[in-house]
């Protein structure tokens, strides 16, 4: 009898080892693979049919509407901390960051359009405070 209550145990713990471990490997790569987590806002640049998606995180996603893929996918632009929108001007040319959601400190960033679309790091133009 107490053979089988310790292979019972044995047993239910592996199962138990095992199925964490699976949960934790496949949560990793579902959050890997998600190019949009939790958008908060978008704009779209009609000048280049794309689409910018500004996550939860913080970070910037875009897709190109003329080739139905992303650009990028959760790209960390420096300086956006705690962003709730995202806006373009009417040319296209420069992206609008507005910060500063939970504190009372807001902050206006604003980017050229093509530096977030090329640069791995891009540099605000100005930043308002």
């Amino acid at each position: 009898m107490k053979r089988h209550n310790l292979l019972f145990i044995s047993f239910s713990a592996m199962l138990i080892v095992f199925s964490v471990a699976s949960y934790g490997a496949f949560a990793q790569i579902i959050a890997t693979e998600t190019p949009v987590d939790r958008a908060i806002s978008m704009v779209w640049d009609e000048s280049r049919l794309v689409l910018f998606i500004l996550n939860r995180d913080d970070t910037v996603s875009a897709f190109d509407l003329s080739q139905n893929k992303f650009v990028f996918s959760k790209k960390a632009i420096p300086g956006i901390n705690d962003s709730f929108v995202i806006d373009i001007t009417l040319d296209g040319s420069k992206l609008v960051f507005f910060s500063g959601a939970a504190a009372n400190a807001r902050v206006v960033s604003v980017f050229r359009t093509n530096d977030v679309l090329q640069k791995e790091s891009p540099t605000p133009l100005v930043s308002y405070f």
